[in-house]
């Protein structure tokens, strides 16, 4: 059965359930009935709605908030003394599942972790701004591991010799396994 709480800092005005919908709620003489409200998606396909009171009247007040947040604060509360510390994460890493067996506060670095988890964050070749290909990532490392020096590496390449340097170091294509990463694995 879905369950209902106040929307925080909106009690009296707006409630938000456990499936993640969200209600208006009557506020006489002007709105008699309970009216589902509609999030909209954002660019990034998480959804957000827009609350108001008094709307059109002096002392209006307007917010505009994503779901997620809206349901976990309403249902567990909010975690942490600056709530922009903590972040609304999808288990699922569907961003408009916001239903409260979907969501869980975590940290930037566990919300980040999640994503790589779900794909949403590209790596190597798969990002726009890629100009090798993982194959192409993987030969340089190889090469660098030889004691080829990454200026004679990089006439080879369409990057500059700063970019295999980059690679070299794991800063760059970081989720590749580095030869010297396997041969220490090797010997332990």
């Amino acid at each position: 059965m879905e369950t209902w709480k106040p929307v925080l800092g909106w009690k009296g005005y707006y409630e938000v359930s456990d499936m993640g919908r969200i209600r208006s709620l009557p506020r006489p003489p002007r709105k008699k009935k309970v009216r589902m409200l509609k999030p909209s998606p954002t660019r990034g396909g998480y959804l957000m709605v827009i609350l108001s009171c008094n709307h059109g009247l002096p002392g209006e007040r307007q917010q505009t908030l994503r779901m997620n947040r809206v349901v976990l604060e309403a249902f567990t509360g909010i975690k942490h003394k600056d709530p922009r510390a903590v972040h609304a994460a999808h288990k699922n890493g569907i961003r408009d599942d916001n239903r409260l067996e979907n969501l869980y506060w975590a940290t930037y670095a566990e919300n980040f972790a999640d994503k790589v988890k779900h794909g949403r964050i590209p790596r190597g070749d798969q990002s726009k701004r890629a100009k090798l290909t993982e194959a192409q990532a993987k030969e340089i490392l190889r090469r660098c591991a030889r004691g080829e020096h990454p200026k004679q590496i990089a006439l080879d390449y369409p990057v500059g010799w700063w970019t295999i340097e980059s690679i070299k170091r794991g800063d760059s294509w970081a989720h590749l396994r580095r030869p010297d990463q396997e041969s220490k694995k090797e010997k332990e």
